[in-house]
């Protein structure tokens, strides 16, 4: 116990399942010298970086002390393995602001604290990590429900990861008003567990309130005037000619016409027939509509095409008065 150590010992590391040991091959980490007064002697492997989770186990090697006659030697035991398990990463999310009903609802997921996918070699002597970590991440969308999630209303479809950082944001747009929930599941990689956010719903940031409004109501009343006519003859055999209709936006048929039809007595037709106007209101088809309070009259003639029946000569015969009362504060 009193010489001076020398030598060295190697030191290797292996990826293996259990029961495995790293009792050959590996990677090389490198030697360190033994120093110190006397022995015992403890030596410090050089540092290795691992970037993948699984089982690894050490190996070292002592070249031997020839100096002082002490021979080589190696371990390789079951203590000298350990476990490298996944990260679990933070799933933070936002939905978006309230919406009306018939806008979409979106929300926005933000991965941190994730370890890299592995590098290649898995074990090396840099630090050089690998790549940004994958997996995916699928919103879904619950409600409407003031507690709880409510049913099912709507799954995305998987949005890729590549590393820490925010993704989305995702969008639907509801049928139904009321209060929707997002959830947020991220799948996992080789090296970081998979995560849920907010599968209980319970999270206020992520619930989003979709709002129907009464819309306002205002009234517009028209009118589509019309008139008739009956004519009567006692004597002289069918009726023929033709009844005119004018009418005018005064109470005594004075001032412009705002509306004329001729209407012929119908073939065949006897001593006593009645005719009327078919306004329809279309403008386009030369019809009339009233859309404001007034008085209106209508100037009514026959001319009778019959030369045993006379002519009725026009009279402003029909007086009427229209008061239109719109309510426009619904």
């Amino acid at each position: 116990g009193t010489a001076t150590p020398a030598g060295s010992v190697a030191f290797f590391l292996c990826k293996v399942d259990s029961p495995a040991l790293c009792d050959t091959g590996g990677t090389s980490v490198g030697s360190t010298n033994l120093t110190g007064a006397a022995y015992p002697a403890t030596v410090v492997s050089p540092t290795a970086y691992v970037t993948s989770v699984g089982r690894y186990c050490w190996r070292g090697e002592f070249s031997g002390d020839a100096a002082n006659n002490i021979a080589g030697s190696e371990d390789s035991s079951a203590t000298e393995c350990f476990t490298v398990n996944p990260v679990t990463p933070t799933l933070a999310t936002t939905a978006g602001p309230d919406e009306l009903l018939g806008n979409p609802v979106t929300d926005t997921a933000t991965l941190s604290g994730l370890a890299t996918d592995p590098a290649d070699p898995v074990i090396n002597l840099t630090g050089t990590a690998g790549p940004a970590a994958g997996g995916d991440i699928v919103f879904t969308l619950f409600g409407p429900a003031d507690t709880g999630c409510g049913p099912l209303v709507f799954t995305s479809s998987e949005v890729p990861v590549s590393g820490n950082g925010t993704y989305g944001p995702v969008q639907f747009t509801p049928t139904v008003a009321g209060e929707y929930h997002w959830v947020a599941t991220y799948s996992g990689s080789t090296n970081n567990n998979g995560t849920t956010h907010n599968a209980a719903c319970t999270d206020a940031n992520e619930d989003v309130v979709v709002e129907s409004i009464t819309p306002a109501l205002s009234t517009a009343q028209t009118w589509v005037p019309n008139d008739s006519a009956t004519i009567t003859a006692t004597a002289g055999g069918n009726l023929t000619g033709t009844v005119s209709f004018d009418l005018f936006g005064s109470s005594d048929c004075t001032g412009t016409v705002l509306y004329d039809e001729d209407v012929a007595i119908p073939a065949n037709a006897g001593l006593d027939e009645t005719v009327g106007t078919s306004n329809d209101g279309v403008a386009a088809n030369g019809g009339y509509t009233a859309s404001a309070s007034g008085n209106f009259s209508w100037l009514v003639s026959y001319d009778s095409t019959n030369p045993a029946q006379n002519d009725v000569p026009a009279t402003c015969v029909e007086v009427s008065s229209l008061t239109i009362d719109n309510d426009n504060t619904n």
